[in-house]
């Protein structure tokens, strides 16, 4: 009887051993699963609140090019066409024939084309007008754009994967991004103790157990925890909820010129970057047009919305100056000129808003750079005689 007691308990030891092997086994599984189909969401303060969906691009995706493969954008799958990651339907080699002229688009969600099609976009558009106006030349018009990237990962890509492509010209369009970046920063401290205080338990619980840990503890935890996918949505839809009425509330605690206004005004950083790539752009021998982002001037926004609207203005104001002390073109837009069924949302437009600002840079390009039978002009020829605030001022027939 006695052995079989200690039979019985080496068996119980042995089961216990190779089951909590077997669990520890997949907990890190799990949680290297977990944190693969929800990456980062970076619960911590340190990490949140600095706008990892930004910051995390600056670090991950300027190490490869794979990313513009396929992005999934609000607007649906944007599928990139060529084997560099721009949005083109042909490939194309690094260095250029003899006498193909080539742009370089660079910019954010607004010059990638976010909700249209890729022969939709102002920089393949602008491709094909070119070619009807002088079909003996060759035009090639790179479209560069990333969605959702700020200046820095801009500035990052262009001297990793851009510059290579010896461009004639470069169009820059950026500015948009960086200013909802500083509002998300802005009111980071605020959105903590308002997102602690107020989000469900299971919720609080799991937000203070970063998802960002591996360790045999954390994934069965957070696995567990939501005892189900509808609970876990539940749980997420409030805590945006909850960062949103931070950022209100933080918002409308301020009067006058707020911090979180002289926040989002700030562009030191920005500036910084957008003048390095210009200047980096005509050390690689290339002319630069910077081309603005109009914002919907039909939407009235509220709250974050209008700290945003506040940077992005801010942001306008910064590239202009970079345009006249670096010598480059500044291309307004006024968005009047945009009828209101053509705009998506804050700043992107659809088809015939693309085609306004295809009518509007092929105009500048038509007046700076290329002679009377599509040829690229001898910067010595001094295009900017005409506009001494580099700042183009025709007006474009929108039809």
């Amino acid at each position: 009887m006695a052995r079989r007691k200690l039979s019985l308990a080496k068996k119980i030891a042995f089961s216990a051993v190779v089951g909590a092997g077997a669990l520890a086994a997949a907990n890190g599984t799990l949680g290297v699963w977990w944190d693969h189909i929800l990456p980062a969401r970076d619960i911590g303060k340190q990490m949140t609140f600095q706008l990892s969906t930004y910051n995390e691009r600056v670090r991950q995706e300027t190490k490869q090019a794979s990313y513009m493969r396929s992005q999934e954008r609000m607007g649906g799958p944007i599928k990139v066409k060529n084997r560099w990651g721009h949005r083109n339907p042909d490939n194309y080699d690094v260095i250029p024939p003899e006498g193909q002229y080539r742009i370089a688009c660079v910019g954010e969600s607004t010059t990638l084309g976010e909700f249209v099609e890729m022969h939709e976009t102002w920089p393949i558009q602008l491709q094909e007008s070119l070619f009807k106006r002088f079909p003996n030349k060759d035009y090639l018009a790179m479209n560069m754009g990333h969605g959702g990237a700020v200046m820095k990962t801009t500035l990052l890509e262009y001297i990793k994967f851009h510059q290579k492509f010896n461009a004639d010209l470069v169009i820059l369009k950026v500015g948009m991004n960086d200013a909802e970046a500083r509002v998300s920063l802005a009111t980071s401290e605020a959105n903590l103790t308002i997102e602690l205080n107020e989000t469900p338990r299971y919720g609080e619980t799991l937000l203070l157990n970063h998802w960002g840990t591996k360790n045999f503890v954390q994934p069965f935890y957070r696995w567990w925890l939501p005892k189900s996918n509808e609970q876990l949505t539940e749980m997420m839809e409030k805590r945006e909820k909850a960062i949103e009425e931070g950022k209100r509330r933080t918002i409308e605690g301020y009067g006058g010129e707020t911090e979180a206004e002289e926040k989002a005004r700030d562009t030191s950083a920005f500036e910084d970057y957008a003048r390095t790539l210009v200047r980096l752009a005509k050390l690689n021998g290339s002319e630069v047009i910077i081309f603005q982002i109009p914002r919907n001037p039909y939407m009235k926004r509220k709250g974050s919305g209008r700290l945003e609207d506040y940077g992005s203005h801010a942001n306008d104001l910064a590239l202009q100056r970079i345009s006249k002390e670096e010598n480059v073109l500044y291309v307004p837009v006024d968005p009047l000129s945009i009828p209101e069924k053509e705009w998506k949302d804050h700043c992107h437009v659809l088809k015939g808003g693309q085609k306004i600002k295809t009518n509007l840079i092929e105009k500048a390009v038509l007046t700076h750079f290329l002679d009377e039978e599509g040829r690229p002009l001898d910067r010595n020829l001094k295009a900017f005689a005409k506009n001494p605030d580099h700042t183009l001022k025709t007006t474009v027939n929108n039809n």
